[in-house]
């Protein structure tokens, strides 16, 4: 599957937040990168799906973090 690269640096960005413990905020991402609140979410599902992050939580709610193998790939990236 081909990523664009605006998908690829908002999901760098999340998973930096994540790593340093940033809160999430869906719509002030949305507002940074001009994009929806459900495209932000579409990458978070994206990343889960990888294995690089995991939620918990209400659908509305829910909360996410960087599991071990999100952290090592991140690391590697940098």
């Amino acid at each position: 599957m081909q990523v664009s690269a605006d998908r690829m640096q908002r999901m760098l960005i999340i998973l930096q937040n994540l790593r340093d413990s940033i809160t999430l905020n869906i719509a002030l991402l949305s507002e940074q990168f001009n994009t929806s609140g459900r495209t932000i979410r579409r990458d978070l599902e994206m990343l889960e799906q990888h294995g690089w992050v995991k939620s918990a939580g209400a659908t509305r709610n829910k909360q996410y973090s960087l599991t071990e193998e999100g952290l090592k790939k991140l690391n590697d990236l940098d």
